[in-house]
């Protein structure tokens, strides 16, 4: 999303600055999440590392006590899985803020829709961290349903009024294009064209 997409469909400075301002919270919002897993994180390995030295020389002292070198074992294991845990939830958390940053540099106009398409099981991080598996799934989409995403050949004004926003969804059914699933907007995309068009209008 860049300023000259904005001003290029009819919105003035101050319009294009709040736009940025409301985008520029979301995605801080969603760094303050992953700034705290990570944390957290940190935090649980800085224990488990300090737990798990404690652990390594009462095994060492247990010598040939087996019964009690088995306990040991079964509380590195369960060390083990609360790390494991640990990195995936941080790990989990930044897929899915790279995600929704995706879809909105994107221009997706329905994220709900736009994710039912997505195979999340292939969307991962790299060892550097960097999330593989997205883009070009998201490039895909696109190419198959359009009508899903804002395009420059056809873009869509946002409707900005003073004493608060416009009705959503003027003269449809009363729902927001977020509450429509990907077929819903399939099938009122084919059977009932006007009411598509409006409802993206409203968007």
């Amino acid at each position: 999303m860049k300023t000259e997409d904005l001003t290029a469909i009819g919105l003035t400075k101050e319009q294009v600055d709040s736009v940025f301002k409301l985008h520029g919270q979301e995605v801080n919002d969603l760094n303050a999440q992953v700034s705290t897993l990570t944390a957290e994180r940190d935090g649980y390995q800085s224990q488990v590392d300090d737990v798990t030295k404690k652990l390594n020389d009462a095994k060492s002292a247990a010598g040939n006590n087996q019964e009690l070198t088995s306990q040991l074992q079964q509380l590195q294991s369960d060390l083990d899985s609360a790390k494991q845990e640990a990195e995936n939830r941080v790990s989990q958390t930044k897929v899915d803020y790279e995600l929704k940053l995706a879809l909105k540099e994107n221009g997706a106009l329905n994220d709900k829709a736009v994710s039912a398409l997505l195979d999340r099981d292939v969307i991962k991080l790299d060892k550097e961290g960097k999330i593989t598996g997205l883009s070009e799934q998201i490039e895909a989409v696109k190419t198959e349903n359009p009508f899903l995403f804002e395009t420059q050949a056809d873009p869509i004004k946002p409707k900005i009024v003073n004493g608060g926003n416009p009705n959503p969804n003027p003269g449809g059914s009363g729902k927001a294009m977020a509450d429509y699933t990907y077929k819903e907007l399939s099938d009122l995309k084919s059977n009932n064209p006007t009411e598509y068009q409006a409802l993206l209008g409203g968007n």
